[in-house]
C-alpha cells in the first residue's frame, strides 16, 4: 500500500510540477503576446504617422499643382502683353520711318524750290 501511495504522491507531484510548468510557459507566452500586442500598437502608430505624412505630400504636392497652374497662366498672360507691345512697338517704328521718309520728300521739294544753288555776280 505503501509503493501504491509513493506511486500516487510520484505521480501527483509529475503532474503538479508539469502544471507549474505549465504556468510559468503560460506566462512567457503571455509575456510575449503582450510585448507584440505593444509591437502592433506601435506598427499601428506608425502606419498611422506615415498615412498623415502621405496625406500631407499629397496636399502640398496639389497645391505646388495649383500654383505651377497659376504661374503657367500668368507667364501666357505677360507673353500676350509682351507681344502686344512689340507690336505697338513695329507700328511705331514704321510710323516713325514713314514720317522720315515724308520729312525727307518735303525737305527735298523745298530745297528743289528755293534755289539755293544761285550765283550772285
Amino acid at each position: 500500500m505503501h509503493l501504491i501511495l509513493k506511486g500516487y504522491s510520484d505521480g501527483v507531484e509529475e503532474i503538479r510540477q508539469e502544471d507549474k510548468d505549465n504556468i510559468k510557459h503560460t506566462a512567457q507566452i503571455t509575456k510575449l503576446g503582450t510585448k507584440s500586442g505593444h509591437g502592433v500598437d506601435n506598427l499601428d502608430k506608425s502606419a498611422n504617422t506615415l498615412l498623415k505624412l502621405i496625406s500631407h505630400i499629397y496636399q502640398s504636392s496639389s497645391n505646388s499643382l495649383q500654383c505651377a497652374e497659376q504661374l503657367h497662366n500668368n507667364v501666357n498672360n505677360i507673353s500676350t502683353i509682351l507681344n502686344l507691345i512689340k507690336d505697338i512697338s513695329d507700328q511705331t517704328n514704321l510710323l516713325a520711318l514713314n514720317a522720315a521718309i515724308e520729312a525727307a520728300k518735303a525737305w527735298s521739294r523745298f530745297c528743289s524750290c528755293c534755289k539755293w544753288g544761285t550765283k550772285t555776280s
